[in-house]
């Protein structure tokens, strides 16, 4: 992507963020997301800031093309996630799980819906006490 796209693209999101308190908008195919659920992917802390945009519009160019933005009504700051876009919710879970992710949402819904725990299997077969 060039520059001035690139540019002209974080100038959107930044748009829609002053509109909006959350969206999910598809950068890949230049629309807005309004259904199907969405799972962010786990950001390491060390590898951007929760408010940059730039480095986050890169991850989700990279990979599913879904920036969502979320502004804490207290301080008006915006927190950018890139994410995967899924049709149920099991497969949207099972994602959000493995990213050690807290939530998903629900956009039929308007909901965020907890992940739950993540279950840890064995380590091995011979971990497993034989059945009598």
């Amino acid at each position: 992507m060039s520059g001035r796209a690139t540019t002209l693209l974080i100038d959107r999101l930044r748009a829609l963020a002053a509109r909006k308190g959350h969206f999910c908008y598809d950068v890949i195919g230049d629309s807005h997301v309004y259904d199907g659920i969405v799972a962010p992917y786990r950001v390491e802390a060390d590898d951007v800031e929760l408010h940059e945009l730039q480095p986050v519009l890169e991850h989700a160019l990279q990979h599913d093309g879904m920036v969502t933005g979320r502004k804490d009504p207290a301080t008006g700051k915006v927190r950018w996630s890139s994410g995967r876009h899924f049709t149920d919710i099991g497969n949207a879970l099972r994602f959000a799980r493995d990213q050690r992710q807290a939530t998903v949402f629900n956009w039929n819904r308007g909901t965020e819906v907890p992940v739950g725990p993540v279950a840890v299997p064995p380590a091995s077969h011979e971990a497993l006490e034989p059945l009598s």
